[in-house]
């Protein structure tokens, strides 16, 4: 190399210089490139990502990592409109058992005898040609004699007071007001259609001589 060369050199040295610290035209040189958000995650693994609609935090590779499931939520039972819903509810009262129907009807005297409660006893009291009769509306008039009658169950009472052993009839008939006091007998008929009637009551002086119970029985025409 002659030394025309190397002046040549050396005169070119301090222009590439200047090319490296700006530009040609003299103006001053561009900042650096700030990192990328790329960088930065590498950079800080923890960072969030700026992709949008992901959540998480980043895994060491740089991937996000989803959230954990979220605890379930307990569903209220749907609320009931029915205000009575949880009200206690009550078994229907049974059906009264079906009784004796004592007809609206004339009843004629069938039998008619006298029980002395000191022992013995005699014929009707005397012959009648009266009917009793029963009403719709609860009401009975015998001759002269009148007042309102209903169907009752028998009882053990009952049975002791007539002096007799249940025989069949479940239902008598109740008449209020018979001979100033109630009159009542058993019922006696099949499937629910009446045969006879008894009425029983006490009766004493003067209209007989000694106290005792008379037993009437009437039928239908």
């Amino acid at each position: 190399m002659n030394i025309t060369k190397i002046s040549a050199l050396l005169l070119f040295l301090p222009l590439a210089f200047a090319a490296c610290s700006g530009g040609g035209d003299g103006s001053a040189a561009e900042p650096a490139a700030t990192p990328t958000a790329a960088a930065d995650r590498r950079a800080d693994p923890t960072a969030a990502p700026d992709a949008p609609g992901v959540s998480g935090s980043l895994s060491p590779n740089g991937n996000a990592q989803p959230l954990p499931p979220a605890e379930p939520v307990e569903t209220p039972e749907p609320y009931n409109p029915d205000p009575y819903a949880d009200f206690p509810t009550f078994a229907p009262e049974p059906e009264p058992e079906p009784q004796a129907d004592v007809e609206t009807t004339s009843w004629r005297i069938y039998s008619e005898a006298i029980y002395y409660d000191a022992g013995g006893g005699g014929a009707a009291i005397g012959a009648t040609s009266r009917d009793l009769q029963t009403s719709s509306d609860g009401t009975w008039a015998f001759g002269d004699s009148a007042g309102t009658w209903y169907v009752a169950e028998i009882t053990d009472q009952d049975w002791n007071y007539w002096g007799v052993d249940p025989y069949g009839p479940t239902s008598k008939i109740v008449l209020d007001g018979w001979n100033g006091d109630v009159a009542a007998g058993p019922i006696e008929g099949t499937d629910g259609y009446v045969d006879f009637i008894w009425v029983i009551y006490r009766e004493g002086p003067p209209t007989i001589g000694a106290p005792g119970t008379v037993w009437m029985k009437f039928g239908h025409w």
